[in-house]
C-alpha cells in the first residue's frame, strides 16, 4: 500500500478544506450536489479524519458520536487510489479511535456499490436499503469488543456441539447415538461404481446427503439398491422418515418414483435452476 499516514485534523483546517474538496469531488458531484454550508458548519461537532501521502488528503471520513456510538460517513478516497488498501487501513484507523475514546460501536450508511467492502470488513447489515442523496444505502453495524475471524477445526466443532445440545434441551432425542452414518459403495474390480452417503440423526430421521451413480452404469438398479438399503437400516432402527435433495438437472424423476414428494422448492439456486426438497415415510 502506498505510504500514507493518517491524522485527525482540524475543522476548517486546511487539510479539513482539502478533504472537504476531495469528498465533493467523489460523493456529490457526479451525484449535482455539493456539501451545503450548515451541512459543513454541522460538523464543527465531528471528528475528521484524513489520509496524508506526502503534504496532499486522498483520503478522508467523517465520525459523528451520537449517543455512545460513531456514524463514520462520508469516506472517500482519491479515485486513482481506490482499491489499493487505502480505505480498509482508513477503516482500522478510525475503529481504534473509537476503541481508545470508549466506543462501543462504529455504524455507517453504506451505497449499495460498498456493501461488500464493509461486509468484508464485518460490518453487518441492519434493516432494509433505503435512498440517501437519491443513492441506494444499507445502514450497516459493527461492534468494537468482538470481531468475525475463521473458526479453526476444534471451534467449528464447538459450534456444532453447542446448537446439538441446544436441539436435545428443546426435543429429546429418540437415539442414543445422536449421528449413526450411512455410507455404502458398490465395486466393480475393484472400482467404485456408485455410492450413498447418508445419517440417521437425533430423532430417527434418515438424511442423504449424496448418492451418485457412475454414468456407465445407470439404469441397472444400482442407486435404487443403495437407497433401498440405507431406507430398510433406518427403519429398522426406528426412523420414521427420510429426507433429501437434489437439483432439476440431478435425479428429481428417480426420487420421485422412489416414493419420494416434493415439499420445497428453492428458485434461482444456482440462477436459472431449481433444487428440490423431498421427503418420505418410512
Amino acid at each position: 500500500m502506498h505510504n500514507v499516514i493518517f491524522k485527525i485534523i482540524a475543522h476548517n483546517s486546511p487539510d479539513y478544506k482539502a478533504a472537504v474538496s476531495l469528498r465533493e469531488d467523489i460523493l456529490r458531484k457526479p451525484l449535482g450536489l455539493t456539501f451545503s454550508q450548515e451541512e459543513l458548519e454541522h460538523e464543527k461537532n465531528h471528528i475528521q479524519i484524513a489520509g496524508v501521502m506526502g503534504t496532499e488528503v486522498i483520503a478522508t471520513a467523517v465520525l459523528a458520536p451520537e449517543d455512545g456510538v460513531l456514524k463514520m460517513q462520508r469516506v472517500a478516497v482519491r479515485e486513482d487510489l481506490q482499491n489499493k488498501g487505502i480505505a480498509s487501513a482508513m477503516m482500522t484507523f478510525c475503529e481504534e479511535y473509537a476503541c481508545t475514546h470508549g466506543y462501543k460501536e462504529i455504524y455507517c450508511h453504506a451505497r449499495d456499490k460498498a456493501v461488500p467492502f464493509y461486509l468484508k470488513n464485518n460490518y453487518i447489515p441492519e434493516g432494509d436499503y433505503f435512498d440517501e442523496n437519491t443513492i441506494s444505502h444499507l445502514k450497516m453495524r459493527k461492534s468494537l469488543s468482538w470481531d468475525i475471524i475463521s473458526a479453526t477445526q476444534e471451534e467449528a466443532e464447538f459450534v456444532d456441539n453447542k446448537i446439538v445440545e441446544f436441539n436435545k434441551s428443546q426435543v429429546p432425542f429418540t437415539q442414543s447415538q445422536t449421528l449413526v452414518l450411512k455410507n455404502y459403495v458398490i465395486k466393480d474390480k475393484g472400482i467404485v461404481i456408485a455410492g450413498i452417503n447418508a445419517c440417521i440423526n437425533y430423532w430417527g430421521i434418515l438424511y442423504v446427503a449424496v448418492l451418485f451413480v457412475d454414468k456407465s452404469h445407470r439404469q441397472k438398479g444400482l442407486g435404487s439398491a443403495l437407497l433401498q438399503k440405507v431406507e430398510l437400516e433406518a427403519k429398522t432402527m426406528g426412523a420414521t422418515l427420510a429426507r433429501l435433495d437434489t437439483f432439476d438437472f440431478q435425479a428429481l424423476d428417480f426420487y420421485l418414483n422412489c416414493g419420494y414428494e416434493i415439499f420445497g422448492v428453492l428458485d434461482d439456486c444456482p440462477k436459472g435452476h431449481k433444487r428440490y426438497y423431498l421427503k418420505k415415510s418410512l
